[in-house]
């Protein structure tokens, strides 16, 4: 409780610029952890309004105990500036970095993990992803690196892969590099360089499924920790 007091006190003198605190805060227990966040009432209801934090600690195989954490600013009940996601367990960490406006992803969009496991499924090393998400879809360049390997590419204003796409597997076993042209969506062009011979390739194209499985797979669970303060929903 003293650990919650001392955040709650932090926090209401350190709101960050745009984000106004409500008149009234809560600490305590919250969806099976803590949190402290600040709030205004009207017709009986919680407004959420101002700084929120919130920690988890639960036990799940095949990692031990997990905690997740969640800090970020609400507006009206919605999300808005930037959001901080975490999530540690043994031997793999997560963190997400989201910036948003009304509830929707519009701004930075920053992910890191963390992997010490050798578990089947898991990718061992660092995984890191940085674009700029514009109305819940990615927008202009992003870049990701996945262990030895690095995708950069861009996307158009609706969120379509556009432009040169290239995954760079050279320092793999490969020796390869992946190379795509899209068109607003389209792929006009894709193939493989093998580094050690000369030889080019056609494939089929895959780089913007990579990136989109990443978000989906990844990152999107880290914003659902804690899902009030998006669009049509109130959990």
């Amino acid at each position: 409780m003293l650990d919650l007091l001392i955040r709650r006190l932090r926090m209401s003198s350190s709101a960050p610029r745009g984000c106004t605190n409500g008149r009234r805060c809560y600490s305590g227990r919250y969806r099976n952890g803590k949190a402290v966040y600040f709030y205004n009432e009207s017709d009986n209801r919680r407004i959420y309004c101002g700084r929120f934090w919130f920690r988890r600690k639960n036990q799940s195989p095949p990692h031990g105990r997990t905690v997740e954490t969640v800090s970020g600013c609400f507006a009206d009940n919605r999300r808005t500036n930037k959001w901080h996601f975490s999530k540690k367990s043994h031997g793999y960490r997560q963190k997400l970095v989201a910036e948003y406006a009304s509830g929707g992803l519009n701004g930075v969009y920053r992910y890191t993990a963390v992997c010490r496991l050798h578990s089947l499924g898991y990718t061992q090393g660092v995984t890191s992803m940085r674009t700029t998400m514009a109305d819940n879809h990615p927008s202009g360049r992003i870049e990701c690196r996945i262990g030895k390997e690095k995708i950069t590419g861009g996307y158009d204003g609706d969120g379509r892969p556009d432009g040169v796409w290239m995954m760079d597997s050279t320092k793999t076993e490969t020796y390869k590099t992946f190379h795509e042209k899209w068109e607003h969506g389209v792929c006009v062009e894709s193939y493989s360089y093998d580094d050690s011979t000369g030889e080019r390739i056609a494939v089929r194209s895959q780089l913007p499924d990579i990136v989109t499985s990443m978000i989906m797979g990844e990152c999107r669970p880290l914003e659902s920790i804690i899902k009030r303060g998006l669009p049509d929903t109130d959990a």
